[in-house]
């Protein structure tokens, strides 16, 4: 279970905060079916912030339809406490422009993070 809320810092800037009550791989799930559609298959570029209540780790990946896991799932990275920009490349293919959904996902690594923010997705086709 989670809590996925969004706030605002100092300066007024909204980021969502996410925030895990008993599940292990609660976390973030950003869709881009539309922009896959509109764009086409290709390689993409996905970018953010993010940071975390402690030190630890996170995980990232795409899914389509149905939770069918798609390239770079489990890629693992590091986040502190301090916002740090992340980006991934990934691969989208003709199923998954033709399938009903295309999401990534942000979710705990392999330490449970009680709470982590993100903020500035963006999605560039390259």
């Amino acid at each position: 279970m989670v809590d996925l809320v969004t706030e605002r810092d100092e300066n007024g800037e909204i980021y969502y905060s996410c925030q895990r009550i008993r599940n292990r791989d609660a976390g973030m799930n950003r869709f881009i079916t539309e922009a896959v559609k509109m764009y086409g298959a290709g390689s993409y570029k996905v970018s953010f912030s993010c940071r975390a209540q402690e030190k630890g780790s996170l995980r990232f990946g795409v899914s389509y339809d149905d939770w069918q896991y798609a390239t770079g799932y489990c890629n693992s990275f590091d986040v502190s406490t301090e916002w740090q920009s992340v980006s991934f490349d990934i691969e989208v293919d003709e199923d998954m422009v033709r399938g009903q959904s295309v999401s990534f996902r942000v979710i705990s690594g392999e330490t449970l993070m009680p709470r982590f923010d993100a903020k500035d997705f963006r999605l560039t086709k390259i």
